[in-house]
């Protein structure tokens, strides 16, 4: 069986093989160049970006990339994808299934969530296979996590998000003026 995620996961795709599992890089955008994460920008390299006033913008794995890894395996595939909402990918692994030869040995699951969590998923689907389960007994343990679980963002401060446009400049200056801060 073949365990595949993305980036997305925290673990970039050299660790991700070192641990049997096989990570596609989703790209990521910022100051007008595009990268794929962890091959073309290091983790460090982008939180500087980010730093230095630099808006981000990711997007899915490309649907080549998913069909490479799903096309020409005579095993069975579990793909595990960000939330559906939060990212294209889970619409992404279900094209490039329903193009493979065999799309009925894939097995693609919504995690509801991403980054920690994903991960966490991730690595818990390698440690079931590893004591033997079928890939029903893996998706079967990994929907009652998913469906026990619950994720939440803890932004650092509110400047990024207000330069995201994802908060106004006047929540965020009531958010810094009432001292609302990570513990």
């Amino acid at each position: 069986m073949k365990i595949i995620a993305d980036t997305a996961t925290l673990i970039p795709p050299s660790e991700g093989n070192a641990h049997g599992l096989t990570i596609i890089p989703v790209c990521v955008a910022i100051d007008g160049q595009t990268y794929k994460d962890y091959t073309q920008i290091s983790s460090e390299e982008f939180l500087k970006k980010v730093k230095m006033g630099g808006i981000p913008t990711s997007s899915q794995p490309s649907i080549g990339d998913m069909l490479e890894q799903m096309d020409g395996s005579d095993e069975e595939i579990l793909v595990l994808t960000v939330g559906d909402g939060l990212s294209g990918g889970y619409q992404t692994a279900l094209g490039a299934r329903n193009l493979v030869a065999f799309p009925e040995r894939i097995h693609v699951m919504d995690s509801r969530t991403l980054a920690g969590p994903l991960r966490y998923l991730a690595n818990k689907a390698v440690m079931l296979k590893e004591q033997g389960l079928n890939i029903d007994a893996i998706k079967e343990k990994l929907q009652k996590c998913i469906d026990s679980s619950m994720s939440f963002v803890i932004p650092e401060d509110f400047e990024f998000l207000k330069r995201s446009g994802r908060l106004t400049a006047v929540a965020a200056k009531l958010a810094s003026v009432i001292k609302i801060e990570n513990p």
